[in-house]
């Protein structure tokens, strides 16, 4: 996933970058992926958000930031959510995760449509004991490519031979929900 250090392309004044879900994951995050230019270097990799809290990621001060960061599962919890730690608290999944489809072609009923990513809503919770925890009004969507029979197959054979997986980009959106705002 590494890529050479490019300085953030800045758009011209009124322009605004606000990719819908198929283009995020299909023009972006699997270009990333397989290491092929990106149709604009907008989005920064964030090596390690583990550390970062939220307002600390890209484009924070503007209320809306993208970036790429290598996937790492989060371990379940007794009750069954998945938590994240970052900064002075983690990052909790929230609902359900949800299929990012891409139309190909006209279709009735999910015909025509090839599964291509699923995006994870994860809410950000403040913690520092010995206090409660305390959810924020920091919201991260987190985009992963949907993963074919295939590479699923190869991915366990490695996995079998105690060969090396190859990391895995994901691409995540945190936004500020402002009326939420502590």
């Amino acid at each position: 996933m590494e890529r050479p250090a490019q300085a953030p392309t800045q758009l011209p004044p009124g322009f605004r970058f606000h990719p819908t879900d198929v283009e995020l994951v299909v023009l972006y995050l699997r270009r990333q992926a397989l290491a092929r230019p990106l149709p604009a270097a907008v989005i920064p990799v964030v090596h390690d958000v583990a550390r970062l809290d939220p307002w600390d990621l890209p484009g924070a001060s503007e209320g809306e930031g993208y970036f790429f960061s290598l996937l790492r599962r989060a371990p379940a919890t007794g009750r069954g959510s998945r938590r994240r730690r970052a900064g002075s608290g983690y990052w909790k999944a929230t609902g359900k995760e949800k299929p990012v489809f891409l139309q190909c072609g006209g279709g009735v009923g999910g015909k025509g449509q090839l599964l291509v990513g699923v995006k994870t809503a994860l809410a950000f919770h403040r913690s520092e004991p010995p206090a409660p925890s305390s959810r924020t009004g920091w919201i991260m969507h987190e985009y992963r490519l949907a993963v074919s029979r295939g590479v699923a197959e190869q991915r366990e054979k490695n996995a079998s031979q105690s060969r090396p997986l190859p990391q895995i980009p994901q691409l995540g959106v945190a936004h500020t929900t402002p009326n939420l705002l502590l």
